[in-house]
């Protein structure tokens, strides 16, 4: 009986970007990778991140003030544009930099929505129309 190979997707990362805004009124750092289809050229996945600090309190670590010291690391955070078109679900593009527009695109609509709302003033060009109940 001849053994089948495991099926294996196989998606390279093909761009990074990090992209410097504000996210509800505060800094925010999130980083964009796109990957492609290996064996389906046009297929991507997108995967975000928000890059946030942590306060660590090493085990017997004190400070000058005889407190808990504290590190402070950033850490990749698993993050999607709320709402966004493009998701981890693979989607088609004619290229990376499409790939990569799309997500712009989403972060883009989603920005602009929520500055809408704090701003409370007339919406944004482009943005689409207010969901009803």
């Amino acid at each position: 009986m001849p053994s089948q190979r495991p099926h294996l997707a196989v998606f390279r990362l093909v761009e990074v970007a990090e992209v410097e805004t504000l996210v509800d009124g505060e800094p925010a750092d999130i980083r964009i990778e796109v990957f492609e289809d290996a064996a389906n050229a046009g297929q991507y996945r997108c995967r975000t991140w928000r890059l946030l600090e942590y306060g660590l309190h090493p085990p017997d670590g004190r400070d000058d003030d005889d407190g808990l010291a504290t590190d402070w690391e950033t850490v990749f955070v698993p993050w999607w544009v709320p709402g966004g078109f493009v998701t981890e679900d693979p989607f088609f593009a004619s290229s990376k930099e499409a790939a990569l527009e799309a997500v712009l695109d989403d972060l883009r609509v989603y920005l602009a929505v929520t500055r809408h709302a704090e701003d409370e003033g007339e919406p944004p060009t482009g943005t689409p129309p207010a969901a009803s109940a």
